[in-house]
Parts: structure tokens; C-alpha cells; sequence
């Protein structure tokens, strides 16, 4: 491409950003960068531009292209509040919601119901615990809640004991009133 053909160059540097969808300075920092090296002329005075085609569309020319968000209903418990106060804030939306449908009584009784629950579901712990059976895979003097084997430690071979072993044997378990 020969840039003699200056009959060709009829936009200003403003034109030409409006035309491809930018600003003027945005223009400018092309210039620099050498993206449009082609484009443009400097005649003495001004930078002039060839016409082209607009380079993107304009946001506001794609009507009717957005899709519907949809809205993220019934996530209150899994959902990132960005805040506690928020968390804390729908918790007492829900809990208002339940007073205004649930009547008085029902409410009252829930804490006794939430025992009740806990405690059967300890017990529900408690009786598979028992239930499950040992098994015994050849370990040796393998524990257990049901077995439970334990011998002494006895030496195979027994070193004899030296003089403040023996003294120590030989003396009164509790001396007495001692040093302090």
C-alpha cells in the first residue's frame, strides 16, 4: 500500500475513532504502537485517515441479545454471603417465614422435638457400635472393647541388681517425715 494516494485520506483523527468505535485517545495510543501505520497520513498540520470499516459493533445497536439472568432462589444455606450480617439477616427472614405459617404451639414444643432427636440418634450410635462383632484377622493379642488380654512384663533374662537397687528394696516404702 502507497501512501501517495492522497486524495484517499479524508477523515481527522476524531472521525476516524468514532468510525471504528474508540476514543481519540485510544486512537493516539494505536498510532504509537504502530497499529495503524497503513491508515493514516500526516500532511504538515494533521494526521489524516483512510476510511474503513467499523472495526467492532456498538453495545448499545444489540437490542434484544441480553438473556434473562436467572434469579438464584432457595440457595440460603450453600449460598457466599458476602458478609455474616447477611447470612444473619436471611436466617431471621426465614425463621419469621416459619413463625407466620407455623402455629405457636408447634413452635413451642420444636426445642423438646430437637432433644428427642439428638437423643435417638445417640442411641441409634450407641446400639451400632455394640452390634458390630471383632474380627479377628491372626493379629496378635489383638484389643478390644470385648477382649481385653494383658500380661505382666517379665524379663527373659534378668540382670541381677546392684547395691542402691537392693537398698532400695530393703527400705520402707513411706520413711516418714522427710528432708522437707
Amino acid at each position: 500500500m502507497i501512501k501517495t494516494d492522497e486524495h484517499l485520506y479524508t477523515m481527522t483523527r476524531v472521525e476516524f475513532a468514532r468510525s471504528i468505535g474508540k476514543s481519540r485517545e485510544a486512537v493516539k495510543q494505536g498510532m504509537r504502537r504502530g497499529q495503524y501505520k497503513d491508515d493514516y497520513i500526516y500532511n504538515g498540520k494533521q494526521y489524516l485517515f483512510k476510511p474503513r470499516e467499523a472495526m467492532r459493533d456498538f453495545k448499545d445497536l444489540n437490542l434484544g441479545t441480553k438473556v434473562k439472568r436467572r434469579p438464584n432462589r432457595g440457595n440460603h444455606f450453600k449460598g457466599k454471603y458476602p458478609n455474616e450480617s447477611f447470612r444473619k439477616h436471611n436466617e431471621m427472614k426465614m425463621l419469621a417465614k416459619l413463625k407466620g405459617v407455623i402455629d405457636p404451639e408447634v413452635l413451642e414444643n420444636l426445642p423438646q422435638a430437637i432433644e428427642v432427636a439428638k437423643q435417638q440418634k445417640q442411641t441409634r450410635i450407641a446400639k451400632r457400635l455394640m452390634d458390630t462383632i471383632p474380627k479377628d484377622y491372626g493379629g496378635f493379642n489383638v484389643r478390644t472393647p470385648l477382649i481385653n488380654m494383658r500380661t505382666q512384663w517379665r524379663e527373659i533374662f534378668p540382670k541381677e541388681k546392684d547395691e542402691y537397687e537392693k537398698a532400695l528394696d530393703v527400705m520402707p516404702k513411706d520413711p516418714g517425715r522427710g528432708y522437707y
